[in-house]
């Protein structure tokens, strides 16, 4: 059974080192939220890297998933005593948590069903002529819902199992991702690879409704200039 401790326990962010106040902002109000400490990974300025000719998203694109496929690495590899089963949980520097953040979560955890693979706190439900998701369970005035297409990874638990099943997918894609139009017809970055995963059964996902972790507006390392990079916090659609 999924329980608030094991997901809590040894939460990482992926944060940037140039970014220092910000890996110290989450680290505060992940602490305030939820009395633990997270460890920290730090990712990589994709602006700066010589990149793959191939790669037709933006560089700060290229930047955020290295670091997500760094993290998922060093887990694999180094955390030789876990469990298959164990959750890992993962946030990005810009996650806000809900109010009653731990409270909601304790309440919650216990409900998502044993074949889950990935447990999304936030996110975006994409929604154009997307299945919808099903609600599986309720606890007061949140619960959790079976989804079939949630990008954005600013807060997420997997199983580990899982993760090796989706980090292939996530190498493939810095090696050689094509450019993908999304539902806006923009290009598309690779927490769609986790989208089509889940919309295609691949990953059995689940998702706390409404989310319980949301993005802060604290601007963009991914598409950094543009008008949108700063804005209210975000808790997007359940």
């Amino acid at each position: 059974m999924l329980d608030a401790e094991k997901i809590l326990n040894g939460a990482v962010v992926i944060t940037l080192q140039k970014r220092s106040e910000r890996g110290a902002a989450f680290l505060d109000r992940f602490h305030e939220a939820t009395g633990k400490s997270a460890r920290v990974s730090f990712g990589f300025d994709g602006w700066r890297l010589p990149i793959p000719t191939e790669w037709e998203t933006s560089a700060g694109a290229f930047g955020c998933c290295l670091a997500h496929v760094v993290a998922w690495a060093r887990e694999l590899s180094d955390n030789l005593a876990a469990d298959d089963d164990d959750p890992l949980t993962f946030f990005e520097d810009d996650a806000v948590f809900c109010q009653g953040f731990r409270e909601k979560l304790e309440a919650i955890a216990p409900l998502v069903p044993d074949d889950w693979e990935i447990f999304h706190l936030g996110g975006e439900r994409l929604t154009a002529g997307r299945r919808a998701p099903e609600m599986i369970a309720t606890f007061d005035n949140c619960g959790v819902s079976r989804v079939w297409n949630v990008n954005r990874l600013h807060g997420y638990v997997v199983r580990r199992r899982a993760m090796t099943k989706i980090f292939p997918r996530l190498v493939k894609y810095l090696a050689n991702a094509p450019k993908r139009t999304g539902p806006s017809g923009d290009e598309t970055c690779f927490d769609y690879e986790i989208t089509r995963m889940e919309e295609t059964g691949e990953l059995i996902a689940y998702a706390a409704t409404p989310f319980l972790v949301g993005q802060g507006g604290f601007g963009s390392d991914t598409y950094p200039g543009k008008a949108s990079d700063e804005y209210s916090t975000r808790f997007w659609n359940p």
